[in-house]
């Protein structure tokens, strides 16, 4: 969970304490375990899915707030 956090922050560009609503639950798509991160930065919301068990990002979306 802390690996699939950093890797969607250090994506996004950003440290921990520049963001705020930072949320990780762990699911399943399409048979891949997979971690949610969301989080919010500078007016933007950020959403990431990523690997449970490559940690590779999957999916990315920034938009404004």
């Amino acid at each position: 969970k802390k690996a699939a956090i950093g890797t969607a922050l250090s994506h996004a560009n950003l440290e921990r304490k520049a963001v705020k609503d930072l949320k990780c639950e762990i699911d399943s798509e399409n048979g891949i375990m997979v971690y949610e991160v969301e989080f919010e930065s500078n007016g933007y919301d950020y959403e990431y899915d990523i690997d449970a068990i490559s940690g590779k990002i999957l999916k990315s979306k920034k938009e404004l707030d």
